[in-house]
């Protein structure tokens, strides 16, 4: 009887004790179906480059409850206001970062502590008998701030700050900082627009330019993308944010509305940014550089001094460097999440370098201070930064040359240099200015392979230097054993008739020598009497 009610004790207080400690809801890409004609197939070939990944955006929300109430059972039906949650490699329109949005129905009682955030309360008329789950029973967390909160005229404003800085830690710019901070080099952002108010760029915004509607200024942004890389690359202020705070920032618009433009349009983004004197272009969300327009347009803006830096294509080739001698160069980038693995699928050998790309920290709009960002635009933004380092403190390399040091000097990762997966491995700002490559412009070496090669070349000048030093040496003991020991007696030649030039004795003669003396040491009373004409080259 004792042992029957302790237990039944220990299970009425089990919800109590669940309902103690709160969860907090995890941080998510996420998107809201804005389309009745949208499906998981179309969904899956625009964000995530595969339209047979539709079955993995099934598998993330199936039988999950949407704010309506209505559930996705139906892959080829979506409804307007439906939240899909998303693999970590999507990446395009309309995708988000952060908390769930709240998907509760407006008549949810708000004091039920049972009921989780987001979650439908069951139907009144038919009251869930089911018994509660460790997952009912966590109560709202009404502190938790809300994912991508909108501001005026609609415009997003971030998600929360995560709780750590990995990012910056493990690109590590802060360390060289007093040797360059990016000045005098301009990175242009090819996205949503910058926010040029913010104060910590300063005047280091330029006015740019807004391909969505043909006219106007780039500085302003709606979405916060591009205003999140340009922290990324450039915010100052008393703790930088920015990879290269002091680099100025062209803000190149091509994005309003989270809708896709074509890849005309980018490409011509791109073709503005080479024009306006960029020395590193940062492109951003939906740049495929497997698009022939877009290659086209890359193809074109390597003939100039200028580094390109985007995301590695899903799928495809990028373009190839022009075999001219042109100076520009292309940097394929491959976003990475805390535990190091990669956050999107790239296609075996196409990423150059990797960079963080998952729970990073940037500036939001509008004032909104710090807030959370996710995606490959992102680890693109972070290499763009270190990219400006390097031309800060080198400004006589080329872009080919820079694009070589920063991957030098990356951290290896995988099993090769470079992997089939993470290319020359983790982008290293310090490493990158404070390293030089073995022959800057030449293929990369990497820190193993360049560390190795520099080595080498130290020990082949040292063992030319060491054989130098033994022949002087041998010479200088021949001539030495030349002059302090006797000379040794040398046996004189036959007279042939046949070579005048080798012998002036007649062989008619009697033979004047007496060849005894050759098996002793000769004196001054030992030298017979000379013929007439001496042998040619006998002058004593």
């Amino acid at each position: 009887m004792l042992l029957t009610a302790l237990l039944a004790a220990l299970l009425l207080a089990a919800p109590g004790r669940v309902a103690a400690a709160p969860a907090e809801a995890p941080f998510v890409l996420y998107y809201t179906v804005a389309s009745p004609s949208e499906t998981l197939t179309g969904l899956a070939d625009r964000l995530l480059g595969d339209q047979k990944r539709a079955a993995d955006l099934y598998r993330l929300n199936a039988g999950r409850t949407q704010p309506d109430g209505g559930v996705l059972t139906d892959p080829g039906q979506l409804r307007v206001g439906w939240v899909l949650v998303l693999p970590w490699d999507a990446v395009g329109a309309g995708v988000r970062y952060g908390q769930l949005p709240g998907t509760a129905a407006p008549t949810a009682p708000a004091a039920d502590p049972t009921r989780p955030t987001g979650s439908t309360p069951p139907p009144t008329s038919a009251p869930s008998t089911a018994a509660p789950t460790s997952a009912s029973v966590v109560p709202p967390k009404t502190t938790a701030p809300a994912a991508n909160p909108t501001g005026p005229n609609g415009c997003v404003l971030g998600a929360a700050v995560p709780k750590t800085d990995w990012a910056r830690e493990r690109v590590d710019a802060g360390r060289v900082w007093d040797k360059a901070r990016g000045t005098g080099v301009t990175v242009a952002v090819v996205d949503s627009g910058v926010d040029g108010s913010l104060p910590q760029f300063g005047d280091r915004v330029l006015s740019g330019a807004d391909l969505v509607t043909g006219k106007g200024r780039g500085d302003q942004d709606c979405l916060g993308s591009g205003t999140a890389m340009a922290g990324l690359i450039a915010a100052g202020g008393e703790q930088p944010l920015g990879v290269a705070p002091a680099a100025q920032i062209l803000p190149i618009r091509v994005n309003d509305t989270g809708a896709a433009m074509t890849g005309a349009a980018k490409a011509s983004a791109l073709e503005v940014a080479v024009a306006a004197g960029a020395d590193v272009v940062a492109l951003g969300a939906g740049f495929d550089v497997a698009d022939p327009a877009i290659a086209e347009a890359i193809a074109l803006a390597l003939r100039h001094d200028v580094l390109v830096v985007a995301a590695a294509p899903a799928k495809g080739s990028p373009p190839a460097a022009p075999g001219d001698g042109s100076t520009g160069a292309l940097l394929l980038v491959g976003a990475v999440n805390p535990a190091g693995a990669l956050a999107s699928r790239y296609p075996e050998g196409l990423v150059d370098v990797v960079a963080p790309g998952v729970d990073l920290r940037s500036l939001g709009i509008a004032g909104t201070g710090e807030i959370g960002v996710a995606g490959d635009q992102y680890a693109v933004a972070l290499v763009a930064g270190a990219a400006a380092l390097v031309r800060s403190a080198e400004p006589k390399l080329t872009a080919v040359q820079v694009k070589d040091r920063l991957t030098h000097t990356a951290n290896r990762m995988g099993s090769g240099a470079p992997d089939a997966q993470f290319g020359w491995g983790m982008i290293d700002a310090a490493a990158a200015v404070t390293e030089t490559a073995a022959d800057d412009g030449n293929s990369p070496g990497g820190k193993d392979g360049g560390s190795t090669g520099t080595a080498w070349l130290a020990l082949a000048v040292i063992a030319v230097v060491a054989l130098g030093a033994v022949a002087l040496f041998m010479v200088r003991v021949r001539r030495w054993a030349r002059t302090e020991s006797p000379a040794e007696p040398v046996e004189a030649p036959e007279p042939s008739p046949a070579d005048d030039n080798r012998s002036a004795w007649d062989p008619d003669e009697p033979d004047l020598l007496d060849r005894s003396l050759l098996s002793r040491e000769p004196s001054a009373g030992d030298r017979g009497p000379r013929p007439s004409t001496p042998p040619p080259g006998d002058q004593g």
